[in-house]
C-alpha cells in the first residue's frame, strides 16, 4: 500500500497529500493546515463564530469543548452554530486518525508489521508428505499463531492424525494454503500432473 500520511513541508505536497495531511495532532491540540494557513483547530472555529455569526467562543478549552458538543444539536444545514460545531468535530476526528495511520505507517515502514493472512479461527488447508512418498490434503482450523525468535508460526490440531500441526508464514502457498483448490492445485503440481 503507498504510503499516505508524510512530513513534508505543505509547499511540497500534492493536493492529494495535503488531503490526508492537512489536519494533525501537535502539542495535544489539531492543527489545520493549508498553503496559506496554520491554525488550532479551536481558533478556526472560533474565527468562523467571529466572523460568520459576530459571537466570542469561550477562551478556556473545556468549556470551548463543552460548547461545540452543544452545538452539535443544531442541524447544520439549517444553523451555522451547528455546520462549525460538526466542522471543528471533524478536524480533530482527522488529526486524530491522521496520528493513527501515520504510527501505522512508520511501523510497517520499519518492518515491525506482519501481515499473516489468517486469523484464529480460520481454516487452512494443507499438504502433508508421508514417509513412503505418498501425499495428501490435510484440513485444519487456526487455533493459535504465534511468533518467537525465529519465526511466525500458524497452528492448528488435525483430527486425522489426533496431532498439533504447525506451519511457518515463509511456507504459506508452499506447503499451506487458504483454500482446498489452491492446495490441490498444488499438489498436482508437485505430482507433476
Amino acid at each position: 500500500m503507498e504510503r499516505l500520511t508524510t512530513n513534508k513541508p505543505v509547499d511540497e505536497m500534492s493536493m492529494l497529500e495535503l488531503a490526508y495531511n492537512s489536519c494533525y495532532a501537535k502539542d495535544g491540540k489539531a492543527i489545520y493546515e493549508d498553503f496559506e494557513t496554520v491554525r488550532d483547530a479551536r481558533d478556526f472555529a472560533r474565527s468562523l463564530y467571529k466572523g460568520y455569526l459576530d459571537e466570542e467562543l469561550p477562551t478556556d478549552d473545556e468549556d470551548f469543548d463543552g460548547r461545540m458538543m452543544d452545538d452539535l444539536q443544531y442541524e447544520s444545514e439549517v444553523h451555522l452554530r451547528g455546520l462549525i460545531a460538526l466542522f471543528y468535530r471533524n478536524l480533530w476526528a482527522m488529526a486524530d486518525l491522521r496520528e493513527t495511520l501515520k504510527a501505522y505507517e512508520d511501523k510497517q515502514e520499519q518492518g515491525l508489521l506482519i501481515d499473516v493472512p489468517v486469523k484464529p479461527g480460520d481454516d487452512i488447508y494443507f499438504i502433508k508428505l508421508h514417509f513412503n512418498g505418498a501425499s495428501r490434503l490435510g484440513k485444519i482450523t487456526v487455533n493459535k499463531i504465534t511468533i518467537d525468535a525465529f519465526e511466525i508460526r500458524v497452528r492448528g490440531f488435525w483430527y486425522d492424525w489426533n496431532q498439533e500441526v504447525s506451519f511457518t508464514l515463509k511456507e504459506f502457498n508452499k506447503t499451506w494454503f487458504l483454500t482446498e483448490t489452491e492446495a490441490e492445485e498444488a499438489l498436482a503440481r508437485m505430482k507433476g500432473e
